[in-house]
């Protein structure tokens, strides 16, 4: 993926103000999710137009635990433009806490909670107590 030109399409699908585009444009690719994804938030942050909805959007329908952790940190406090972005981000990571349950020896992972809305979730692997 070029990221130029990627960046440009965004910038161009955003100030056509096409949500529909933006987020076809966003899932055209599995691989390119993450990176396009930068992208968006890059541009959100810069203009105004849809494109912070539309890759809320993307992440209410297509997101998992570690595509929103891995954006989570990128998202920038002080921004109205990506304001949904960050709370789909974080209802999903929260969705996934709540969907393990408690931390116990059945689960790969512990999680350890402090974040933006109140809670960032971070893996950590539980110790087997031999």
């Amino acid at each position: 993926m070029n990221s130029t030109y990627a960046k440009n399409a965004l910038v161009n699908l955003n100030r056509q103000a096409d949500q529909i585009w933006i987020e076809e444009y966003l899932t055209s690719d599995p691989e390119d999710v993450l990176p396009l994804a930068i992208l968006a938030i890059e541009v959100a942050a810069e203009e105004e137009g849809p494109i912070g909805r539309a890759l809320a959007s993307v992440i209410r329908q297509h997101g998992d635990y570690c595509l929103c952790r891995q954006l989570k940190d990128r998202i920038p406090e002080s921004t109205l433009a990506l304001r949904e972005l960050a709370l789909a981000v974080e209802q999903h990571i929260l969705a996934t806490i709540e969907k393990l349950g408690p931390a116990n020896d059945t689960l790969p992972y512990r999680f350890r909670t402090d974040s933006l809305i109140g809670s960032v979730v971070m893996p950590v692997p539980l110790r087997k107590n031999h």
